[in-house]
C-alpha cells in the first residue's frame, strides 16, 4: 500500500510504502509495487529520492531488535519514527513502513546530460 502526504516534506510531494506483517511474500510484493511506482512516475517526468534511513533502519530494528551498543537516544528516535509516519500518512498501526520517497517534477535533460540507460518503457512491459 502506498500513501501520500503533502505535509511530510515542505515544497515536495512524498509517499511511503507500507506492508502488513512483514512476511516474505509481503516484502517481495511491496518491492515489486515500489519499483513499478518508481518507473511509472519516472515515465511521467517525476524524479524520486528514497529517504532510507528514516524508514529502513527503524523497520529493521523493530523486526530484528536493537544492537547492544545502540545509543539510547537513537533507540528513542527509531521507536518514535513509526508513530510520526502514522501521524503524517494515516495508515493502520500494525503496518510497517518500508519505503519513504520524496518526489517532484523535473525538467527534461538535454542529450549531453543524460546517462546511457534503457528506456523506462522497456521495464514496464506487461
Amino acid at each position: 500500500m502506498f500513501v501520500e502526504s503533502s505535509r511530510a516534506l515542505k515544497f515536495t510531494g512524498s509517499f511511503i510504502g507500507v506492508t502488513g506483517k512483514g512476511s516474505i511474500y509481503d516484502l517481495v510484493n511491496t518491492g515489486r509495487v515500489s519499483l513499478r511506482c518508481w518507473l511509472e512516475l519516472t515515465k511521467e517526468g517525476y524524479s524520486l529520492q528514497p529517504l532510507t534511513i528514516s524508514c529502513l533502519m527503524p523497520y529493521d530494528l523493530r523486526v530484528n531488535g536493537f544492537c547492544r551498543r545502540c545509543p539510547e537516544e537513537y533507540i528513542n528516535l527509531f521507536n518514535k519514527s513509526h508513530d510520526l509516519f502514522k501521524e503524517n500518512f494515516n495508515f493502520p498501526a500494525e503496518d510497517q513502513v518500508l519505503w519513504f520517497f520524496r518526489t517532484g517534477l523535473v525538467k527534461p535533460l538535454t542529450d549531453d546530460q543524460r546517462t546511457l540507460r534503457f528506456p523506462v518503457d522497456k521495464y514496464l512491459e506487461s
